[in-house]
């Protein structure tokens, strides 16, 4: 998916780092590997466009709601202060769900809202079963991270493979607005590229400890028989 991702943005002539990308998945493929139980996946399930709410009473009256419904995205763009967004967000309520058409089977954490939070915390908790669940369904939340060691770095892959998709999008369909979208999926690439580069030089520097302790314990054996 990656690799098609990639060859999409070439063909549209879409300049962006494919080296560096192309190195870091060849580096961490096989953290994609360690998947090996696909899992019915709603890539878009989060995404503003896709929650319908309603605006409670500013009473607080929960049995009293307008009839007004429309995706969060439109609000959730409002540069509004963080007091004004704090109570904005307790007088919304979810009433629906729409569009979910980008169904897959495959990694969980393939879905774009966990992709964009991009942090430990909601990994742990997503893969974490509450008290109150099933014995059986304990075993289907520890598997939905699969090789938890590897999660952050499916993560950023993933983070590529979106932003990818996202910068092709505005590209090949342009409108007003299409311009800051794609600064904002540049970003998310370019962050997403040097934490892979990170984890990348993390492991070699590791390695190379590795290899000094290993020789100097061969020095020291040598040395004193």
């Amino acid at each position: 998916m990656l690799h098609s991702a990639i060859q999409d943005a070439q063909a549209s002539q879409i300049t962006a780092s494919y080296d560096s990308i192309r190195r870091c998945l060849h580096r961490f493929a096989h953290a994609l590997d360690a998947v090996i139980e696909p899992r019915l996946v709603l890539i878009d399930a989060g995404l503003d466009q896709n929650v319908l709410v309603a605006m409670q009473e500013a009473d607080g009256d929960n049995s009293d709601m307008s009839d007004n419904e429309s995706g969060a995205s439109e609000k959730s763009n409002d540069s509004d202060s963080s007091d004004s967004s704090s109570n904005a967000a307790t007088q919304i309520k979810v009433t629906g769900l729409r569009e979910w058409i980008k169904p897959i089977f495959g990694d969980p954490l393939l879905n774009i809202r966990l992709s964009q939070t991009n942090s430990e915390h909601v990994v742990l908790g997503f893969s974490t079963p509450l008290a109150d669940t099933l014995d059986d369904m304990k075993e289907v939340s520890e598997s939905l991270s699969q090789n938890r060691q590897y999660a952050q770095i499916r993560l950023n892959l993933y983070r590529v493979y979106h932003a990818l998709n996202a910068i092709s999008v505005e590209y090949i369909r342009r409108d007003d607005d299409s311009d800051p979208r794609e600064l904002r999926a540049r970003k998310a690439l370019v962050e997403a590229v040097r934490e892979l580069e990170a984890l990348d030089e993390a492991e070699a520097s590791k390695r190379r400890r590795q290899l000094l302790e290993v020789a100097t314990s061969k020095r020291q054996r040598t040395l004193n028989p």
